[in-house]
């Protein structure tokens, strides 16, 4: 069952919401309009994908365990559009001159690119956020309301 204020998911026989201390409902059932549970899964699974698809169908109104799916996908989109607006940022500033070599031979132009260690960082980075990717839609699949690590906590969608 899950908590019909928050989405957290709340145990039987508990009767107030761990998360949010809020009085525990009824387990949630999916309105008609949802289009039941394997709908829910479905859009819990597509906010990690597509965010947007379950709030411009507004499935994230019907059921909490989606709206919670919902604001970690959107939460997990931001992340994404910050970190790519810094790597920019960060390979645009952070270069190294190199001379071009043509079959082994100097040519006396020069390039500006991206020191490996910064090119490492980044891809550490990309990496970081794939992760993020596949908890969330474990979580989805598994239809459990646990928050993504570090970034998690922010709530977007009320």
């Amino acid at each position: 069952m899950f908590c019909a204020n928050c989405g957290n998911e709340v145990k039987e026989g508990v009767n107030f919401c761990p998360k949010c201390g809020k009085e525990a409902a009824a387990p949630v059932q999916q309105t008609e309009a949802g289009g039941g549970q394997d709908n829910s899964k479905t859009m819990s699974i597509l906010a990690y994908i597509l965010f947007f698809i379950p709030l411009a169908t507004g499935a994230h109104k019907t059921s909490p365990v989606v709206k919670f799916h919902t604001n970690q996908g959107t939460v997990l989109f931001i992340t994404f559009v910050a970190y790519s607006i810094l790597s920019a940022i960060l390979r645009a500033v952070i270069t190294v001159k190199r001379e071009v070599v043509f079959l082994g031979i100097k040519t006396g132009e020069y390039i500006r690119i991206t020191p490996w260690w910064l090119s490492t960082i980044l891809w550490i980075g990309s990496i970081g956020i794939s992760v993020l990717c596949i908890i969330g839609i474990v979580n989805a699949i598994k239809e459990r309301t646990r928050e993504l690590p570090l970034i998690g906590k922010f709530k977007i969608i009320k």
